[in-house]
């Protein structure tokens, strides 16, 4: 059924629609795409899968379809894809469509079988699982593979009775609003459907109604199972994929829409793979719409934004699925309304197994509504930002390219904390600091193998930034900064440097050079991350004119002092030997004593730390949580040890905690965010233990009144406050922000006089 003539364009792609039990906001989908994240467990990295379908689910109201997942250990066949038929696995893909349910949109489970399509070598690794298919058929392509096994018909309705089970799992297990049987792309159910791959003389082959049987059982178990109105089917008539493509596939597609349609009146939707564009065959999907309109029709066909609004009128209720661009744009929808430019994707990026890069990094467009006037960055090319934005203005430093400002109001209910800019700064500037002076200036370094400090102007009333003066860092990587006096201090990671610069009270505020290198040198035993000094924190003694710089490839703390000299250069004075292997990273003074976050071990180590010339003594050694990984070095990527941080005391919070931050947790309920108090003896003691739901879990901050402590995902978009409680041993989450690409530091700005 086409549309009415009176339908236009804009309101028909974005128009409401029901589907099944839910309604859409809109009629742009997300198709199901295989990108290799989860463990060769088929247990999904939840984190990483929580934070990908999350972003694209921002705009409310939104279907996304998973990628296909295998129903049993026998339907798979390939590495690193996600399953739905053990209890771990259902537990991570909960964690997953609670995420979305939490931004109101709708998420489907594609339920997936291989067939001939799967890799024999893999089935042996699991449990030497059959290769099988309807018939005898190789795929092409793979002459070293051997031949499938015809199934067996005993065997064909185990295959229903999984189906249906995994249907059930998705749906009562793991909260997903529906489920999408995936019989398109050659894969086993369209195997059986079309004639060159099922040459079967049985009730499921030899003519177009028993090369159906099979789908249809299959359709209506599961239906059954679930309910027909949470169950949608994809189909590829056109798709010579896999060895695929009969000559005149209408006959035997038309009968299976039309079994569909009088077998299930309630049926969710039917989602066409529809003909290559370019080929003459764009108008045949039509027979499939008419025969079955006037129901939900999904379409997925190469689409762009400019045929997604013509796609959306060829049915009343047509859904327009897209693949490729709702990878690097998980804002689509929005960019499409809007008639913005959408970030292109990068292939080689795909199927990165269990890799961040280019899953749950791209960008989100910045906007806002102003008056009636619409501004992007992408349209300016300039920072956005709300000249009226009340708050408090928070700097984020980032793996990312940019230092965003973000206005947190604890004042409103609930609190609220957006983007009001983001300033292109260059590669990794991932701490910042301020001037000590002028406020309104920070200095931040880009950790790349030519760092280049540079130094920020902002306006504290707007957060708005700007590029005053930039210099090099005299190093490799530079990734911690520190001010003493008028002294800019930079620990250069990759080459073991010190960098030193004077600074001056007006722009440019950074002098051309550095005036000094101090080297450093040692190793330790992990030779993967301890080859060579790696220098990782600038830390200033409160009390005493003292540098200590924690080396983690050295294993050692060195203590600088200013010599006598005329030019008061700094010089090593002592230095402090560490656990072999533990890799001191960062640290904080309490009075007499050091406490040092060792990365490499996870533990915090405590010291006695009196000036020169007595030497220091070990207080004691705790782990940094209260179950430590074992061998966290054998793990990809290893959860290790990140921040560590202790606020000053007041009278709301009259006691000393440290709090320390983990990352890369395998727990579905993200890292965690460790506080210990600090004993009468000195050692810490672990008091609580905090699940954030961030990954890779990095630096933290607090508040000038020490009330609030804000974090981040290093690996994500994402940023949260938490409010310190009962004198700051417990923390609550009392905002979130999505949209701010891999945070790592924070500064509040001041307030605007």
């Amino acid at each position: 059924m086409v549309s009415s003539p009176s339908t236009t364009t804009e309101d028909r792609l974005f128009e409401p629609l029901k589907l099944g039990t839910i309604t859409l906001q809109h009629r742009i989908a997300l198709a199901p795409l295989t990108r290799c994240r989860a463990a060769l467990s088929h247990v999904h990295n939840a984190t990483l899968a929580k934070e990908y379908y999350a972003q694209r689910g921002s705009e409310p109201g939104t279907l996304l379809i998973t990628e296909a997942t295998f129903i049993s250990k026998g339907a798979g066949g390939y590495k690193n894809i996600p399953g739905i038929w053990s209890e771990e696995q259902c537990r991570a893909w909960k964690t997953v469509t609670t995420a979305v349910h939490k931004n109101k949109s709708f998420i489907f489970c594609q339920l997936w079988a291989l067939g001939r399509a799967a890799r024999p070598v893999v089935l042996d690794e699991e449990d030497h699982q059959p290769y099988i298919a309807p018939s005898s058929t190789r795929l092409p392509g793979r002459p070293e593979t051997p031949l499938p096994r015809a199934l067996t018909v005993p065997e064909i309705k185990t295959y229903v009775r999984d189906y249906a089970q995994a249907a059930k799992n998705a749906i009562v297990s793991s909260g997903f609003d529906g489920v999408e049987v995936h019989a398109a792309n050659g894969y086993l159910i369209d195997q059986f459907t079309q004639s060159m791959t099922n040459l079967r003389d049985d009730d499921y082959g030899g003519d177009v109604p028993r090369r159906a049987k099979f789908l249809l059982e299959v359709m209506n178990a599961v239906c059954e199972a679930v309910g027909e109105e949470k169950v949608g089917i994809r189909l590829s008539p056109w798709n010579n994929f896999q060895g695929m493509g009969m000559e005149d596939p209408i006959p035997q597609f038309s009968y299976i829409i039309e079994q569909l349609k009088v077998a299930f009146p309630r049926l969710a939707y039917v989602h066409i793979v529809e003909p290559d564009p370019g080929k003459g065959l764009e108008r045949q999907s039509d027979i499939l719409r008419e025969l079955w309109a006037p129901r939900p029709f999904l379409s997925c066909n190469e689409h762009e934004p400019k045929t997604a609004r013509q796609a959306a009128l060829r049915s009343e209720n047509e859904v327009v699925v897209f693949g490729r661009h709702f990878i690097s744009n998980p804002d689509l929808p929005n960019r499409i309304r809007k008639r913005l430019p959408l970030t292109p994707y990068n292939h080689d990026t795909f199927y990165t197994t269990e890799s961040p890069v280019g899953y749950i990094d791209y960008p989100f467009i910045q906007d806002f509504i102003i008056g009636k006037v619409w501004i992007s960055s992408v349209m300016i090319g300039l920072p956005l930002f709300l000249s009226w934005a009340a708050g408090q203005k928070i700097l984020v430093a980032s793996y990312s390219s940019k230092v965003f400002t973000l206005s947190f109001d604890p004042s409103t209910t609930p609190p609220s904390l957006t983007l009001l800019s983001a300033l292109e700064v260059g590669h990794h500037p991932s701490w910042i600091v301020p001037h000590p002076i002028d406020k309104t200036v920070i200095f931040t370094a880009t950790e790349e193998a030519n760092g280049i400090v540079k130094a920020l102007k902002y306006d504290l009333e707007t957060g708005i930034g700007s590029i005053l003066s930039e210099t090099s860092s005299g190093g490799a990587d530079p990734c911690h900064l520190a001010i003493l006096d008028n002294e800019l201090l930079v620990a250069n990671y990759s080459s073991g440097i010190m960098s030193v610069f004077p600074l001056t009270s007006n722009s440019p505020y950074l002098p051309s050079t550095f005036t000094q290198l101090v080297q450093f040198s040692g190793t330790g035993p992990i030779l993967s991350r301890q080859e060579a000094s790696h220098p990782h924190q600038v830390l200033i003694h409160p009390e005493r004119p003292e540098v200590l710089i924690p080396d983690l490839g050295a294993d050692k703390v060195w203590r600088l002092q200013k010599d006598n000299k005329e030019q008061q250069q700094w010089v090593i004075t002592d230095e402090l030997a560490t656990s072999p292997g533990g890799g001191p990273r960062h640290g904080v003074i309490i009075g007499e004593n050091l406490y040092l976050l060792m990365e490499l071990s996870n533990e915090v180590t405590a010291y006695k730390f009196p000036a020169l010339p007595s030497e220091p003594s070990l207080i004691g050694i705790v782990p940094t949580m209260s179950n430590p990984p074992a061998n966290p070095l054998e793990m990809d990527p290893p959860p290790l040890s990140a921040e560590i941080l202790s606020p000053p005391i007041s009278a709301e919070f009259p006691k000393k905690y440290l709090y320390v931050t983990n990352r890369n947790d395998r727990d579905v309920r993200g890292d965690i965010l460790s506080i210990f108090e600090i004993t009468e003896s000195g050692i810490p003691r672990l008091v609580n233990e905090i699940r954030t739901e961030l990954n890779h879990l990095r630096g933290i901050w607090i508040d000038e009144d020490y009330k609030y402590l804000i974090s981040g995902s290093a690996f994500g978009d994402e940023v949260k406050i938490f409010e310190r409680k009962n004198g700051g041993v417990d923390l609550d989450e009392i905002v979130s922000l999505k949209g701010v690409q891999n945070p790592t530091h924070f500064h509040w700005l001041p307030q605007s006089e």
